[in-house]
């Protein structure tokens, strides 16, 4: 049942753009335009002190940038649409630690009006997108970030620590096919639900083969979220709840189920965040804390942000923070510098025990056009 009603909602968005697009024709006035922008973050950076060996060099250059093409269009309703490209710059490495790059990141088209948004295609879920700015670092770190960046610079021997998705709700790499909605604000509340087709193998982002669900794999995923945004008189306040579950298809896949809380207060020119989630899997059962808080001062931003990750199944354990410092030097233009320290342990005994604690430095320039 789950399915023909997204089938059919799926349907009905896709008759209101193909009767839009004729009304646009018509009229050279609402001719869709296309616009280009993007960001580049240029980074040098060197490990201070660790426990277990670096690269040859411990100095490197990391660079993360994308370009994104946007095409928009109004319909006679009123209706707005919003076509989305992403480019990868470093195709080949894709972001964070991840070595299995892409060379398109989202492509998703985004329908909205009165009754909310609906986007379809490959693109965060609703929840994670919903979520992600009160998630602790995510919304109050000024320099690198402690999902993609922590473990850059410092070896992490336990596994656990690092990776775009640690404290979003996202199953993975989060870029898989989906149709999503947002529901408009109401007193500053909203919601948002996503279905999720398919986690792994055929129709993840980039084919459109319809998804064997017979085959091993998670499909028939649903993410959801309700959040919060206002004022109390000078105090911004915002907070999400949030939950993803995607069940496995056969007896050796287990269900991917997470949940996440989290919240962000600012007092003026001072904001702090915090978010806990909680990741069940077989074999990949963990608690994340995510904390951080930021201060800015006309064209000046500080921020400190931290990271615990905790597993059930064994004695492993990271521990990530970053001290960061930004300036602005024009519109879309900033200088970062950031000071990494992080601590993980293999939870191991005998010869195959490790551990790492070690300190790293950086500084770049990131530009947003």
């Amino acid at each position: 049942m789950r399915k023909h009603l997204l089938t059919g909602t799926a349907l009905v968005a896709a008759s209101v753009i193909a009767l839009g697009s004729t009304a646009i024709a018509a009229d050279k006035k609402m001719k869709p335009s296309i616009s280009v922008n993007g960001y580049g973050d240029f980074v040098v950076g060197s490990v201070l002190d660790s426990d277990v060996d670096q690269n040859a060099s411990s100095a490197d250059v990391h660079v993360d940038s994308e370009i994104h093409f946007n095409g928009r269009a109004t319909l006679d309703s009123g209706i707005k649409l919003h076509m989305r490209v992403e480019l990868e710059g470093q195709s080949n490495a894709g972001k964070g630690p991840s070595t299995a790059g892409d060379t398109i990141d989202e492509a998703y088209l985004s329908v909205s009006g009165s009754f909310g948004q609906i986007i379809l295609g490959p693109t965060e879920n609703a929840a994670s997108k919903m979520i992600t700015k009160y998630a602790g670092s995510w919304g109050t770190g000024v320099g690198q970030n402690l999902s993609f960046d922590g473990t850059q610079w410092v070896a992490d021997v336990s596994g656990i620590g690092g990776g775009g998705s640690q404290s979003r709700l996202s199953p993975g790499s989060g870029d898989q096919e989906k149709i999503s909605y947002i529901s408009p604000s109401f007193s500053g509340f909203q919601v948002g639900a996503s279905y999720i087709p398919y986690l792994s193998g055929k129709g993840v982002e980039d084919s459109n083969a319809v998804s064997d669900v017979t085959a091993s794999g998670n499909s028939d995923g649903i993410a959801a979220a309700v959040t919060y945004g206002g004022k109390v008189d000078a105090v911004s306040l915002g907070f999400g709840l949030g939950m993803l579950n995607v069940p496995g298809n056969t007896d050796g896949d287990p269900d991917v189920e997470q949940w996440i809380a989290a919240a962000k207060v600012g007092f003026g020119p001072v904001s702090v965040a915090g978010a806990y989630k909680r990741h069940d899997t077989e074999g990949g059962e963990r608690d994340i804390l995510d904390v951080g808080i930021r201060h800015v001062q006309g064209a000046n931003s500080f921020s400190l942000v931290g990271t615990t990750v905790t597993p059930d199944n064994g004695d492993a354990s990271y521990s990530a923070a970053i001290a960061s410092y930004a300036r602005a030097l024009g519109p879309g233009v900033k200088m970062h510098l950031n000071v990494h320290w992080n601590d993980s342990d293999n939870g191991k005994d005998g010869a195959d025990a490790k551990s790492n604690t070690g300190t790293a430095v950086s500084v770049g320039t990131t530009v947003v056009f």
